[in-house]
């Protein structure tokens, strides 16, 4: 089988390249060794170099190459093919949302279900399958939002890794290994003289020589961590078997030791390239000086006067709560975003670009033209796939199953038709006492948009109804309660001295045994001389009797204009004069 091995310094990874199927045994040894397989890439990679990885590779290929890709490219590859994860799952949210949309057919969201009506049990089926539509679409939504970020993500993390601050202190982290490392080497090496040198004419404080098992007692005293000094205390061993077992362990841990020092020393070198070819941190471009200034962490947008220049560090001046004590404070070199020499300060101070405010600097920028207003944001628009997830589970979550007995909700067109039949005008006041789900809300407030809109008080004896429109209330431009007031109770039980008087009532209330004639004529006491009453009524001989002598208009609507049933009803307006 060919197997080929590389080693990509940028990403410090080893990968191993297969063109068939590994047998049982090496998959062991390689799994072992710290590879992983990567099915989109089909190849093994182990996330660090080390010694053991590098061995499995030399066995298996024979030798290690250099990665042709470079990180970037890799992160790019990545990208794309998490794009078309974010895709695929965006067109599967799309077909989720399309097949909940045809299953409701008009009917609106948070509609409620007529309990004890004959569409109940449709309904009630209806209502789960565009929950678990709605439910399938915002899950595919939210993976399809996860896989864009993740695309972006790959390749900032990439390019991240390539800013010389970054590499700068990623040497640093190197540095500090190998400082590790040769550490641990001549503590190896060390051992291992003494260890050799046994016996040899060690002696007590007395003067009196040491035997060679208290020699090798007092040597096992510091080459702890191996459980020799336990064993040659309890007899356990004598001291020429830990000789033995020491003088063949040390010189592989100290060749061990070198191998990590040379693939350190290699690194550095790669990094420092890099770093180089980069034209350094910002920090080699400008050598920090007393007297200059700096961008840091400390006091993010702000240059900080440099106090004094450290070895690898520079001491600025910091406070607390932008204005309490001030204290010095280290930064590395590796940490700061721009550096000013002295002349650059003074030059901008008296070009007065910049402009001295307590411990800090700031930039003034000359004739900086004003940013005009951002375009207005459509109330439609979904501008990712989050806000989509985000807005189809809101959705989900409002189709549900509410009690609401003879409630049948005003379609939006007629809702239209009667907010316009009213002419509300801005800033009147208007009363909707039967709000159901808020469509003649809507209707109203819809003729009415802007700072001036309509006083809104609305009615609703359903407690669930009542929280949904209270829900709606907080989500929309009509917060305030100056502007729309829900009111929670039965509206016949109301007076107007509790609620006041008003411009124009607009309403759908209950037909039930003639219950729409009292709402209506209870309505009218309501209203304002020179005001309205627009409302939905029974076309019946009923309400002909008790409603048409005394109403300005009577509309007959279409049978089938509410859902679940063929009811006839007409809008019909009453004009208070007195």
């Amino acid at each position: 089988m060919s197997i080929t091995a590389t080693y990509s310094p940028d990403d410090n990874k080893l990968r191993l390249y297969t063109m068939g199927r590994l047998d049982e045994e090496t998959y062991k040894r390689v799994h072992d060794a710290g590879f992983r397989w990567a099915p989109k890439q089909e190849l093994f990679v182990c996330p660090a170099w080390s010694p053991t990885a590098e061995d499995v590779c030399l066995a298996l290929a024979e030798e290690i190459t250099d990665e042709d890709t470079s990180l970037t490219e890799r992160a790019e590859v990545r990208a794309e093919r998490f794009e078309t994860y974010a895709e695929n799952r965006a067109s599967d949210g799309e077909a989720a949302q399309a097949s909940a949309e045809r299953i409701m057919d008009g009917i609106p969201l948070g509609q409620p279900i007529l309990v004890g009506h004959h569409s109940e049990r449709r309904a009630r089926k209806d209502a789960e399958k565009i929950r678990g539509g709605l439910e399938r679409a915002a899950k595919a939504f939210e993976t399809s939002d996860y896989w864009t970020r993740r695309a972006a993500g790959a390749v900032r993390a990439a390019k991240y890794k390539e800013r010389p601050d970054v590499r700068a202190r990623r040497i640093k982290g190197l540095e500090s290994d190998v400082r590790r490392h040769e550490k641990s080497q001549e503590k190896s090496t060390l051992m291992l003289r003494l260890w050799t040198k046994l016996p040899n004419a060690a002696r007590r404080k007395d003067g009196s020589p040491m035997t060679p098992d208290e020699q090798a007692l007092a040597i096992a005293n510091i080459d702890h961590g191996y459980g020799l000094w336990s064993d040659l205390s309890a007899g356990r061993t004598t001291w020429e078997a830990a000789q033995a077992k020491r003088t063949a362990e040390l010189p592989k841990m100290i060749a061990y030791e070198a191998r990590w020092l040379a693939h350190l020393a290699g690194r550095l070198a790669y990094e420092r390239g890099m770093l180089a070819e980069a034209g350094g941190t910002v920090a080699d471009r400008t050598k920090p000086e007393v007297g200059g200034a700096v961008l840091c962490w400390v006091k993010r947008g702000a240059w900080l006067p440099i106090v004094k220049v450290n070895k690898v560090t520079v001491t600025v001046t910091d406070s607390w709560l932008n204005g309490g004590r001030t204290f010095p404070r280290k930064v590395a070199f590796t940490d700061l975003g721009g550096v000013l020499s002295a002349a650059d300060v003074a030059a901008r101070l008296q070009a007065g670009t910049l402009v001295a405010s307590g411990p800090a600097y700031h930039d003034v920028a000359p004739d900086v033209a004003v940013p005009p207003p951002p375009a207005k944001l459509e109330l439609t628009m979904i501008p990712s796939a989050r806000e989509k997830a985000k807005a189809l589970r809101s959705a989900a979550s409002g189709v549900k199953a509410v009690s609401a007995r003879n409630l049948f909700e005003t379609p939006p067109a007629v809702a239209r038709q009667m907010a316009e039949l009213a002419e509300i005008q801005p800033g009147e006041r208007i009363l909707e006492p039967s709000a159901g789900t808020g469509n003649l809300v809507r209707a109203i407030f819809g003729r009415t948009i802007g700072a001036d809109g309509a006083r809104l008080v609305t009615v609703e004896v359903n407690p669930e109804l009542a929280e949904g429109l209270e829900t709606q209330r907080q989500k929309t431009l009509y917060a305030n309660a100056d502007t729309w007031r829900i009111e929670r109770g039965d509206f016949l039980g109301m007076t107007p001295e509790q609620l006041g008087t008003f411009h124009a009532v607009v309403m759908n209330p209950p037909f039930e045994s003639g219950t729409d004639i009292v709402h209506v004529k209870h309505a009218m006491r309501f209203v304002r001389p020179g005001g309205c009453v627009v409302a939905i009524v029974a076309d019946g001989p009923r309400q002909q009797e008790a409603l048409r002598p005394i109403a300005a208009s009577w509309e007959a609507l279409p049978a089938g204009t509410f859902r679940g049933t063929n009811v006839r009803a007409a809008v019909v307006k009453i004009e208070v004069q007195q």
